[in-house]
């Protein structure tokens, strides 16, 4: 559904944009039958919530499960222990997060910006930053994709939710 959504806009010819519109809507009609809440996975909560919001038939139900499922990835206790935790790459001299995780954040970043819960996507966009490797990727091609498209749309919702501000400068006398 995922890509189907995303490469929709793309489609010119009449007769593809209509059977692609009919496998999205087979496929996010499958996708809503899933309890987001019974998803045990995280990553998989993550991904089949950003394709139900990529598709516009996400619900506030819907975020606040992938959230909870998600959320124990970047609290401050579950990311000291799993620092302990994390493989060892003999190559970087330093324990790597395991992409799955990065990914996960990743999207669940994403979930979070395009509804507009700029403030519960703080502490995961944190995370993923302070994830980052030496050379300001992650451990894959496919995790620094997905970190820096959400890091990214993260930064430009912040941006925009930004109001017009004032600042007004006076000095004393002398000065």
């Amino acid at each position: 559904a995922l890509s189907l959504v995303e490469a929709r806009d793309l489609i010119t010819d009449a007769a593809v944009k209509q059977r692609v519109q009919a496998a999205i809507a087979k496929t996010v009609a499958y996708l809503q039958q899933v309890n987001i809440a019974s998803i045990e996975t995280p990553y998989a909560a993550a991904l089949i919530t950003f394709a139900l919001v990529k598709a516009g038939v996400s619900t506030a139900a819907d975020v606040d499960a992938m959230i909870a499922t998600v959320e124990s990835l970047w609290t401050t206790s579950a990311a000291a222990v799993a620092d302990e935790d994390e493989p060892y790459n003999p190559w970087s001299y330093c324990y790597i997060t395991p992409s799955a995780d990065v990914e996960t954040v990743a999207y669940a970043v994403l979930v979070m910006t395009e509804v507009g819960r700029l403030d519960d996507a703080y502490a995961a966009s944190k995370w993923l930053v302070e994830k980052r490797g030496g050379h300001g990727g992650w451990q894959s091609t496919q995790d620094t994709v997905v970190g820096l498209e959400a890091l990214s749309a993260y930064s430009a919702a912040v941006y925009a939710a930004q109001d017009d501000i004032t600042v007004t400068i006076s000095a004393g006398e002398g000065f």
